[in-house]
């Protein structure tokens, strides 16, 4: 395209462009300086999120950033300020900044205050309590600021100050899209939101450990609540949530995501009757109460069973979980879980073959019961599930397994076309894996000219790390490899998996 015609590209034609820069302070931040129109549009960009870069210009962006609401706070506010002492702004803002913001949280009007509270410490030399006082002053008049202007919030980590002292700013909630919030918080305050908040689609509660009539009152107001995040921490100060769980009932339809971790804050006969949900995710700890739903439990638009960690769920429960799906799970991950008895390991490959057709991930247990035939069992996996793209192999049990079995099982599947693989993560409970660097050599040699491979091995596989990582090189330069490294989990890798559904993370 002639340059001289993409400076004059009409403004709804540069928002979409900007669109998918939304992540690229860089080239945003360029286009603020090439002529008014560009830097009109790219402005709201930046300033939909303008914390989320401040990691990597840490000192001169949060100077800036703070200028620039100083300047946007209101006339009475600045008058205020300047009586206090408190360090101010005299111009106007060239555009509504603060209008602009998407996403607002507790940490960044603390930081924003502390950066003021600085500057005024050092030139007024303050006592303690005016110091504490104008700490007040300030946190109170920016969270004013943000909740009466930010008519397009979308995410909001809700504050401790109690927002309904200030009137103006019920129309901050109504496109608020996600909530972050914890059970600590005034009932009151929730129940004067749920006048206005009723378009959530994603709910985060931090220590949930205790009931919440207005938390309850907010669920309940809800339209479509799609997305649900639950995090009991406090063992000692736990409780079932039971007005939470039954106003989470009422959004049993819309429901697609549910995750919980730690402790079952809620009864499981009422996550039992989340029946439209695409993803599950549990992360139980050690003394977690068993999760058994009843029996008869069916997931039919399952698509993503996640079991970060669960100790005590007889591990047949989670296969009649699978046979119960009708075919659409992509993902099934499991990081801890109780040890098979014998016969679950051969029932639970059957059912996946059977019943998973559209599998893109699964883990495989390997235990004394299919060692001997697991190079069989994964050819037929393969054959049965065509989409298969990430393998995670876990060691259940004290055995030790050479690497090169595996290897040379993938060699033999990409000889026969069958091999759709991109990631491959070996790991164990209490085994071990054998991976000498030779092995790794021999694979990587015969794997070329295909989709680059990511190999993640568990903090239980042994390796000769100097050999190997000299190898890594060589082969991510020719595009073999595009990850090799030790993890106990597939935190990085995992990321992709959690747009299942309609809903972004």
């Amino acid at each position: 395209m002639d340059l001289t015609m993409s400076l004059y590209l009409p403004s709804d034609c540069l928002e979409e462009i900007f669109e998918y820069l939304d992540n690229d302070f860089q080239s945003l931040h360029s286009s603020v300086l090439v002529n008014r129109l560009w830097c009109k549009t790219a402005i709201r960009f930046l300033w939909r999120n303008p914390w989320k870069h401040l990691a990597k210009y840490e000192s001169s962006g949060w100077a800036s950033i703070v200028e620039t609401l100083q300047s946007c706070v209101s006339e009475e506010a600045k008058a205020f300020w300047e009586k206090n002492k408190i360090e101010n702004s005299k111009r106007q803002p060239l555009f509504d900044y603060v209008g602009y913001c998407r996403y607002l949280s507790e940490w960044e009007i603390n930081k924003i205050t502390y950066v003021i509270l600085q500057k005024g410490y050092r030139k007024n030399n303050w006592s303690a309590k005016q110091y504490e006082n104008n700490r007040t002053i300030i946190e109170r008049d920016l969270f004013r600021l943000f909740m009466s202007r930010c008519s397009t919030l979308q995410h909001l980590i809700l504050p401790y100050i109690n927002f309904t002292d200030f009137p103006e700013t019920k129309n901050c909630f109504v496109q608020l899209s996600v909530l972050e919030c914890n059970v600590y918080t005034p009932s009151n305050i929730f129940s004067e939101l749920a006048k206005y908040c009723q378009n959530l689609d994603k709910l985060i509660i931090d220590t949930c450990q205790k009931d919440n009539i207005g938390l309850a009152t907010l669920i309940k107001a809800q339209l479509k609540l799609k997305h649900v995040v639950l995090r009991c921490v406090n063992i000692e100060e736990y409780d079932f949530c039971w007005q939470i769980g039954h106003a989470l009932l009422s959004q049993r339809k819309s429901l697609t995501h549910f995750y919980l971790s730690d402790y079952y804050c809620i009864p499981v006969e009422i996550i039992a009757a989340f029946t439209n949900l695409k993803v599950l995710h549990l992360y139980t700890a050690e003394d977690s109460s068993t999760f058994s739903l009843p029996p008869t439990t069916i997931y039919p638009k399952l698509e993503v069973l996640e079991i970060m960690g669960d100790y005590e769920t007889p591990f047949n429960y989670w296969i009649k979980l699978i046979e119960n799906t009708q075919g659409t799970l992509v993902r099934i991950y499991w990081n801890f879980t109780s040890e098979p008895k014998r016969g679950d390991v051969t029932k639970y490959l059957q059912t996946i073959i059977r019943h998973c057709p559209k599998l893109k991930f699964v883990t495989i247990l390997i235990t004394e019961e299919n060692e001997s035939t697991l190079e069989q069992d994964l050819e037929d996996l393969f054959t049965s599930c065509v989409y298969l793209e990430g393998l995670k192999l876990q060691i259940a049990c004290n055995i030790s397994l050479n690497a090169s079995r595996i290897f040379n099982l993938l060699k033999k599947l990409s000889l026969n076309n069958l091999d759709t693989l991109n990631l491959l993560n070996l790991d164990s409970l209490r085994g071990n894996w054998k991976c000498p660097p030779e092995d790794v050599k021999s694979f990587m040699d015969s794997y070329t000219n295909r989709k680059p491979l990511s190999i993640v091995l568990g903090n239980f596989v042994h390796l000769d790390e100097v050999i190997t990582y000299n190898l890594i090189g060589q082969y991510r330069a020719t595009n073999v490899l595009k990850d090799f490294y030790k993890s106990s989990s597939l935190i990085k890798h995992n990321k992709g998996w959690n747009n299942i559904g309609e809903l972004n993370k």
